[in-house]
């Protein structure tokens, strides 16, 4: 119920659901930030619950793809464009925009290899963030 929460204001937060050009079912129409391929979601650290919108460009030859820390849930300081290929919410081919909300530090982070990426584990660290879409 609370991630359904959370997807709905997304979608609000966006201005649109369904279908959006870059198939990630969410509308680039809306208040979505240019990130690049080493943005993180630093920014954002203490803000625990506000749902941001990055818009990702295409990268299929992977040049300068960030490192990422965690499954599921991320290290802040994580790429947020490279945590969403991991997720599945975009891919590097057709990059698209990926929604995430920021969430309080976790004790530790386990990496693993999705959707080719590999992340990394960590201990603790101060912020995460998650991928919502």
């Amino acid at each position: 119920m609370t991630r359904m929460l959370t997807l709905i204001l997304a979608c609000t937060f966006l201005a649109a659901c369904g279908g959006g050009a870059n198939g990630s079912g969410f509308s680039s129409d809306g208040p979505v930030t240019n990130a690049g391929w080493t943005t993180s979601a630093m920014e954002y650290r203490g803000q625990n619950g506000v749902i941001v919108g990055y818009e990702c460009a295409p990268n299929p030859d992977r040049v300068a793809v960030g490192t990422v820390w965690g499954t599921g849930t991320y290290s802040d300081d994580s790429s947020v464009c490279a945590a969403g290929v991991h997720a599945g919410a975009i891919t590097f081919a057709e990059g698209g925009v990926v929604v995430f909300e920021a969430l309080a530090g976790q004790e530790s982070y386990t990496g693993s290899n999705q959707n080719s990426v590999e992340s990394a584990n960590w201990p603790s660290w101060q912020g995460s963030f998650s991928i919502l879409q």
